[in-house]
């Protein structure tokens, strides 16, 4: 695909984009979903987003790119060219990819919250058009992107699950106000 494809797809251009400053736009419209629509599972998505992303693309991915330090494809210098702990290079190594990271972490988050299977199928598909334009871009290595969905998969199935016990306990502390008392009145659903 790299030897044969113009770098020039508008298409793959745009979907690219949903691995870095797009899927913060997404987040941010789950978040005001959740807020102005009063609508706990969105406000969730945008929670559990963030903090996937955080943890997939800021976290893991940046130390496994230090620690590998891969030569990009556009280098030409072959799968297996590697300077490890590098700190110049370690920003512009290729494994793992991660705007595959971002893309998985935020479709995984999605796909638990939604479970649907029109919603699992659209997330992590519009996931993997992100990896493919990566690779299409000469970016990427096949395996750099399949690295990158199973970092931002697992993290982002790990955060919902982590996150989901705490959200169903619920804790609310109301007035009580009584011709014989005045207090707070502490209820909750375990």
């Amino acid at each position: 695909m790299r030897r044969h494809a113009p770098n020039h797809n508008r298409f793959l251009l745009n979907v690219e984009r949903l691995g870095a400053e797009y899927s913060l736009g997404v987040l941010g419209g789950f978040y005001l979903a959740g807020a102005i629509g009063n609508n706990d599972k969105a406000a969730a998505v945008a929670q559990d987003g963030l903090a996937a992303s955080i943890i997939a693309s800021g976290i893991v991915t940046p130390t496994i790119k230090f620690i590998t330090g891969r030569a990009r494809p556009r280098e030409n210098a072959g799968i297996a060219k590697f300077h490890p702990f590098s700190i110049g290079y370690s920003s512009n190594s290729s494994f793992p990819s991660g705007h595959t990271t971002q893309a998985f972490a935020l479709a995984s988050v999605i796909a638990k919250h939604y479970d649907e299977t029109w919603v699992t199928c659209s997330s992590y598909t519009i996931a993997s058009l992100v990896g493919v334009a990566r690779s299409y871009h000469d970016a990427h290595f096949a395996s750099d992107v399949l690295a990158g969905a199973l970092v931002g998969t697992l993290v982002g199935k790990s955060v919902v699950e982590h996150n989901r016990p705490v959200r169903s306990v619920k804790v609310v502390l109301l007035p009580e106000i009584t011709p014989e008392l005045t207090g707070v009145r502490l209820v909750g659903s375990f």
